[in-house]
């Protein structure tokens, strides 16, 4: 328990001075999203560390050396190193077991999802085109439309809106194939891992005081 308030204390004074100092979107959800995501991180860690610590509770450099060695395939999972799509199919749900790829997902998301670029303002209108090229192209438009096969500028316009609205339009994300709901499902796997972790600290750390 001495342990809990650095873990929570620290992680909240990075959080906050980071975010302002990156110049992060606005928004007060945001911001706290961001904390939690910082403070759950935190969290697990130590109760990762914790576990390590009870299982060699008599051997220090042991708990050192097993620690720095688990977090390498951490960070070889992360996706950074190796992209997360380039990996074989059966090699990907290992990824979620990733501390780095949990934290650094959700980040991304919170900073760059949910709509930060505006998808519904890229939209394009025959208005956009008229005001530069004048009323007349309405008009060539729909003597070309009735006289060819050619679809109209309405049918192009609107398609193209169609197929946009399909399209990510944060490169970062589109560069990790995030999505919104990522950042849910990796926040409750912070939360579940560490609430595991910490069971398994507890009973292990139970059986060691029975044993002796």
């Amino acid at each position: 328990m001495a342990d809990i308030p650095p873990t929570l204390i620290f992680p909240l004074i990075y959080a906050v001075f980071t975010y302002f100092l990156i110049e992060a979107p606005p928004g007060w959800w945001r911001f706290v999203a961001y904390i939690a995501v910082i403070v759950a991180t935190s969290l697990l860690a130590h109760s990762f560390a914790m576990v390590i610590s009870v299982f060699f509770i008599n051997n220090t450099i042991a708990a050192l050396i097993v620690g720095a060695m688990l977090f390498v395939p951490f960070f070889i999972f992360s996706g950074f190193i190796i992209p997360i799509n380039k990996l074989p199919v059966y090699v990907r749900p290992f990824t979620y077991i990733s501390i780095y790829k949990l934290a650094i997902e959700s980040i991304l998301i919170i900073f760059y999802g949910f709509d930060r670029c505006g998808s519904s303002n890229n939209a394009l209108k025959v208005a956009d085109f008229t005001e530069y090229l004048g009323g007349g192209l309405l008009n060539i438009s729909n003597c070309i439309t009735e006289s060819t096969s050619l679809p109209s500028i309405h049918f192009l316009i609107d398609s193209y809106n169609v197929e946009i609205s399909k399209i990510n339009q944060s490169i970062i994300l589109s560069r990790f194939e995030l999505r919104d709901v990522d950042l849910f499902i990796n926040f409750g796997l912070i939360v579940g891992y560490t609430l595991v972790l910490r069971l398994l600290a507890y009973f292990a750390l139970k059986w060691k005081s029975i044993a002796k």
